[in-house]
């Protein structure tokens, strides 16, 4: 009988630790429930664990027998979260990779519900992004979880600054009608004048502890939602494209102005969460008389965002 040499575990020629190793484009297909909805996702994963100095490689086919592990556990009984999914598995990676200390799960799936127009009040399907992961970290016999939950949503945005050109523009051109000035402010500030648009992408990812409170995806999406100068939609009868034209221009907005507000929301809606929830949120505009994008982007601690809510300055301590 051959004996099959474990080579992954020989000494490596050079003595470092490696912080992550692991196996990426994972696709799989989880069940998930919650209340009376049932959804399919199509995910695609990331994991990986740590790697010690005085070990040569990971065993790369344990990643994959713990994924399906769950996921075959899962067909008898479905998830009701997609994070509690993702800290059963770094669990099992850590106790598969027993030369571990450390796993780490980053899952990204397409998510779907149904929206009404904003006019005619037609249903139509809403495509957003989810991301999910976990972590669990060992020191000695204690271990520490956090999770991830998170969305990018796309929304429509309008230039302020050009905006503001545009008025000022239209101003004078009045004024040379010889209109009267009330009559002047009141067509250029309530009829919805040119500006620059773009389609932006913001992006929401919470990480919390793994006994924290549940944040619901659908929520992070209102948050957003509320930020942008308008929501975008599928179906959009003439209708609901003149009314998301025209409340889009009546709420122009910078992706610094964006970020800001996705900021706020999330504090109002999510005060129960401690203050060391640990928040991402950026915006991307995709211009549309430039040649290149702009962004506007917040890493930092809820305590840390609290408090600069609240008129202080604290030191932001996030690794970036």
């Amino acid at each position: 009988m051959i004996t099959i040499p474990d080579v992954q575990n020989d000494h490596p020629s050079v003595s470092v630790s490696l912080s992550r190793v692991g196996i990426k484009g994972i696709r799989r297909t989880l069940h998930q429930k919650r209340g009376d909805e049932y959804d399919i996702l199509r995910v695609i994963m990331d994991v990986c664990v740590d790697l010690p100095l005085e070990q040569k490689g990971i065993h790369m086919s344990r990643n994959i027998e713990a994924i399906d592990d769950i996921v075959e556990n899962m067909i008898a009984h479905d998830i009701c979260n997609i994070e509690d999914f993702c800290i059963q598995l770094v669990q099992a990676l850590l106790k598969r990779h027993e030369y571990a200390a450390f796993a780490d799960v980053a899952l990204k799936t397409d998510y779907t519900f149904e929206k009404t127009t904003p006019s005619t009040h037609r249903p139509s399907q809403a495509n957003y992004n989810l991301i999910a992961g976990a972590s669990i970290s060992k020191k000695g016999k204690n271990s520490s979880i956090r999770k991830r939950i998170g969305v990018e949503v796309p929304g429509f945005m309008v230039c302020p600054c050009a905006l503001e050109m545009i008025r000022t523009y239209s101003r004078e051109y009045l004024k040379e009608l010889d209109l009267d000035h009330s009559l002047i402010e009141s067509i250029v500030n309530g009829i919805p004048l040119a500006s620059h648009s773009q389609r932006g992408i913001s992006r929401i990812v919470v990480e919390t502890s793994g006994t924290d409170p549940i944040v619901e995806a659908r929520d992070l999406i209102e948050c957003v939602e509320q930020s942008v100068s308008s929501p975008t939609y599928e179906l959009l009868k003439r209708k609901d494209e003149m009314e998301t034209i025209i409340s889009g221009h009546k709420n122009p907005l910078f992706v610094e102005d964006a970020v800001r507000g996705m900021l706020k929301r999330f504090n109002e809606k999510f005060y129960f969460l401690p203050d060391t929830t640990r928040i991402e949120v950026s915006q991307e505009n995709f211009e549309s008389i430039h040649s290149h994008n702009v962004f506007s982007e917040k890493i930092c601690t809820l305590g840390e965002l609290r408090s600069q809510l609240h008129g202080g300055a604290a030191h932001e301590s996030i690794d970036r």
